[in-house]
């Protein structure tokens, strides 16, 4: 029996979501399926209702609603001269949590895979656009935090190079002890990310 038509588009449009497998994608393309029309189309409306309130900070690449920069970015009170870098708006939230980072943010949004040499024009965007904001902020103090996974570190390694050669003044930093190999900022728990923050190292 052939899988139908409708059935294929949605598992081949679910798949490219981040992290999302052939049968993660047939197993929720399944689930909307047997929760009937009235719940599926709930969750549909409220993705639409998502897509078109909720944008991206046009500084820091966080998410928000009704604005043109996010909280963080317009508090007096934070520090302009330092930024962190992080992975995505997550990774900004659980940092946020431990109370420890006074400076700003920036969301990378991507990372790099082994065997890539060159990057998109996508990710040279998102970078450029780091590099404006690191001149108009005038940082002076740079933590990359990402996660420690072997993306996670080539992208770390990418940011370094590339930061070193548009600003030879600006100092760049890792997290400290706390991060264990092969870990997700999502899953570390907040006092030994508040510690290897404290404890951060020249990168």
């Amino acid at each position: 029996m052939k899988k139908p038509e409708g059935y294929l588009n949605l598992i081949e449009e679910v798949k490219k979501m981040p992290s999302i497998s052939t049968k993660s994608a047939e197993k929720i393309s399944l689930s909307f399926l047997n929760m009937g029309k009235t719940h599926a189309k709930n969750i549909l409306d409220s993705m639409i209702d998502y897509i078109y309130r909720i944008n991206k900070c046009k500084e820091c690449n966080a998410i928000i609603e009704g604005a043109i920069l996010c909280d963080i970015c317009i508090d007096l009170s934070r520090d302009n001269s330092k930024l962190c870098i992080v992975g995505d708006f997550n990774n900004l939230l659980k940092i946020e949590e431990t109370g420890i980072y006074d400076g700003k943010y920036f969301i990378l949004e991507f990372d790099l895979k082994p065997n890539i040499k060159i990057i998109d024009d996508e990710k040279q965007k998102i970078l450029q656009l780091l590099i404006d904001r690191i001149n108009v902020n005038e940082v002076e103090e740079i933590l990359i935090l990402l996660d420690f996974t072997i993306t996670g570190e080539l992208t770390s390694y990418f940011l370094k190079n590339n930061l070193k050669k548009e600003f030879t003044n600006i100092k760049l930093y890792r997290p400290g002890i706390g991060m264990p190999i092969n870990s997700s900022i999502d899953y570390i728990d907040n006092e030994s990310l508040e510690w290897s923050i404290k404890n951060k190292k020249e990168f």
